[in-house]
């Protein structure tokens, strides 16, 4: 009995850090500097949204998109 309590407490952890995972997002500021490159540029580069959704119509996502104000958006 003791080891199925402790089977499903593991369940619920895995079950709430998945459902937490799929309601945020994780930003990363990478600076890359090349000699060779005169103009510089931004991209913002997104990946593992996995038909998640951040807000009503993605408001959360596209604002912090917008706030890096972005020459380019690469989605994988």
């Amino acid at each position: 009995m003791k080891y199925w309590i402790v089977l499903a407490v593991l369940l619920v952890i895995i079950i709430a850090r998945a459902m937490y995972e799929n309601a945020h997002f994780v930003c990363e500021y990478i600076e890359l500097k090349n000699k060779k490159v005169k103009n510089p540029f931004k991209f913002v580069f997104f990946a593992d949204l996995h038909n998640s959704s951040y807000g009503k119509n993605n408001c959360k996502l596209l604002k912090k998109i917008d706030s890096y104000n972005p020459d380019f958006i690469l989605i994988a």
